[in-house]
């Protein structure tokens, strides 16, 4: 395949990857660390804080934050994108 198409599709995989792990990090820390029923409540006092159910919570906290700088990157692209594209309408004019 040609390098530029491989580039490209490793920058599109990267958010889907990142929003896979998140996703499946909250399913799994809703699953076994807080179930939704009331047992599940008095058992998240002890299940909380166990050393797996941290790192569910780490990770979550890191996608997120990932997550969310994807889209602030991506943003600033777009608006830079349009203001060269204003600035070229305007100056051919």
């Amino acid at each position: 395949m040609n390098k530029k198409i491989l580039r490209y599709l490793e920058i599109s995989l990267f958010p889907i990857f990142i929003l896979s792990t998140h996703w499946l990090t909250v399913k799994f820390y809703s699953n076994y660390c807080v179930s939704p029923d009331f047992l599940g409540y008095l058992l998240s006092y002890i299940t909380v804080s166990s050393p797996m159910c941290s790192f569910c919570l780490t990770i979550l906290e890191k996608t997120g934050n990932i997550y969310v700088t994807i889209w602030m990157s991506f943003s600033i692209v777009i608006v830079k994108f349009l203001t060269s594209l204003a600035i070229n309408i305007i100056t051919n004019k």
